[in-house]
Formats: structure tokens, C-alpha cells, sequence
């Protein structure tokens, strides 16, 4: 949320008052974490009540929405049907199911020493929520893309480059970026992944561990339909 000022240099017709700061470097983020941002400035800009703020969102590299001959990229999410109507309300979810979303109407969870039929097996349903289906598996760059070009399209400005400074001065907080341009904000929201260096910068600190467990990503072509079900089963100890 940038403030507007006296003696500001603009950005795509967004008045932004320069001031100084300090060091920060951003690392990549996980996806969750660029949805979440995306999905937070695409929500403000499009809710009548926040709409009047003014919003920036800083991303070096956006994500780019797939052409429509690209293979389907390795990295997917299981997108909630609440997580489906957050994107409805920007705007976004069509790009999403243009981009070939799927549906996927039961989960089964099991550890892999056991029988994914068995009583073992954790089952949920969609016919038993009385809903189509659970979610959608979509494509994590699909996904962000449609959130940046909605986010724009409702007026959040969208700055290519990283972050140099953060710093909570008493009337706001002070941002400066990698290419020399500087802002103040009323709020800054970091979601920049398990490593933030927002977070860092803040002072707020954090405990964390290793779970020990390594995962292998791939394209599989099934011999039989899914038919509705995604599986998923997790390494036991």
C-alpha cells in the first residue's frame, strides 16, 4: 500500500514518494507463498471497499501465462473449491481452466506400507459433501500468471525488481528496490517463501527442521483413467 506525497516520481501513473533505506535480497519463493501474494493484491484491488489503495506488487520475474502449445509444466497444486471461489472473485479462474484444470472428485491418503483399500487409508468424498468435486489439480505458473494479469488489470502496480531495503520508520515503512527506486508504504505484506528476507529484516525470528524426506516430480501417462481419484501416498518410516 504506497502513500502518495509531495515531490514523488511516478510509475505507471501511480504517484510514489521517494525515500532512503537499507540492504535486503529476495530469494525464489515457494509457490504458496507467490499465490498468496498474487491472490492478496488481485482480492484488494478488486474488493469495492479496498479498491481506493494503492497497490504494488514487487516481482522480479512474473510469471508468464503458457502458451497454448506448452507441455504442461511438472510443478501442480490441488487447488481447494474455497480456494477456486477466491480466484472466481478476481477474475482469474478462467485462465486457470483454460489452461486444462482438473477436477478431481475423492482423495485417498495412505502410507505406503499399506493398503490404499483398507481401513488404514484416509478417504474423502465429494458425493458425501453434496459437492462436484473436491478441487481442481492445476498449474502452479497458470495460476500465478492469471493472478498477475488480473492484479494489473484492477489497477495494482506491478514493480520488476527485488527488494534492497525494508524499514519501519515511525510514519511508515520505508522499501526501497534493486533498480534504485524508493517508496514508503502504510503496509508491506512479505511472502517471500521459508527463507524471507522480509521476515529477517523484521527481526521476527523463527525455528525450523528437517523432515528428512526427498520427493521425485514427474509426468506419468496411467493405464487406466483416474476416473476422479487423486492418490497420494506418503513414505512411511
Amino acid at each position: 500500500v504506497l502513500e502518495e506525497g509531495k515531490g514523488e516520481h511516478h510509475h505507471q501513473g501511480v504517484p510514489m514518494k521517494p525515500v532512503p533505506g537499507t540492504a535486503l535480497e529476495v530469494v525464489e519463493t515457494e509457490f504458496f507463498l507467490h499465490l498468496l501474494m498474487r491472490l492478496l493484491a488481485a482480492l484488494l484491488a478488486a474488493d469495492p471497499k479496498t479498491s481506493s489503495l494503492r497497490i504494488a506488487l514487487i516481482e522480479p520475474k512474473p510469471a508468464a501465462r503458457p502458451a497454448a502449445g506448452d507441455p504442461l509444466d511438472l510443478r501442480v497444486s490441488a487447488l481447494s473449491r474455497a480456494s477456486q471461489q477466491l480466484l472466481e472473485r478476481t477474475g482469474a479462474w478462467p485462465a486457470v481452466v483454460l489452461r486444462g484444470a482438473a477436477a478431481y472428485q475423492r482423495m485417498v491418503i495412505w502410507e505406503e506400507r499399506m493398503d490404499p483399500a483398507g481401513p488404514g487409508a484416509l478417504v474423502f468424498d465429494a458425493a458425501e459433501l453434496g459437492e462436484p468435486d473436491l478441487g481442481h489439480i492445476a498449474e502452479n505458473r497458470a495460476v500465478q500468471a492469471a493472478l498477475t494479469e488480473r492484479a494489473v488489470a484492477a489497477g495494482v502496480v506491478l514493480l520488476r525488481a527485488g527488494f534492497t531495503t525494508l524499514e519501519a520508520a515511525r510514519d511508515a515503512i520505508r522499501v526501497a528496490l534493486a533498480d534504485g527506486r524508493e517508496f514508503r508504504a502504510g503496509l508491506v505484506i512479505g511472502a517471500d517463501g521459508a527463507e524471507s528476507a522480509v521476515r529477517t529484516q523484521a527481526g521476527i525470528a523463527v525455528r525450523g527442521w528437517d523432515y528428512e524426506q526427498r520427493a521425485v516430480v514427474a509426468h506419468l501417462q496411467p493405464a487406466r483413467a483416474h476416473e476422479g481419484d487423486l492418490l497420494v501416498a506418503h513414505p512411511g518410516r
